[in-house]
């Protein structure tokens, strides 16, 4: 994936997860197994970080990606097939205008 694609993934699911209740957290306990609500809301926490290191390291933010992928296929939110699209929409699209 490229940078571009990863920051449009990870957008997608930045707007998704405030929409559908979740909220960051101020800090998390990362000791102790998280419930579902304690997972996404890392998760966004994730995906808000995600642009300041895909400048950095773009496999880094991959494999954020792919941990974040992880916990909404784990919650049973996207299926391995919707999140496959999530990936390629727009693939080939970059530097094309819409409309």
């Amino acid at each position: 994936m490229t940078k571009e694609q990863v920051l449009r993934v990870v957008e997608q699911y930045r707007t998704y997860l405030p929409l559908n209740g979740v909220v960051a957290p101020q800090c998390a306990d990362l000791d102790l197994p998280p419930s579902r609500l304690e997972a996404t809301r890392h998760i966004l926490l994730m995906c808000e970080q995600v642009e300041d290191i895909v400048e950095e390291d773009v496999e880094k933010a991959m494999r954020w990606l792919g941990f974040i992928q992880g916990v909404f296929w784990s919650s049973g939110t996207f299926s391995i097939n919707e999140m496959r699209e999530h990936n390629t929409k727009g693939e080939g699209d970059e530097g094309k205008r819409a409309g």
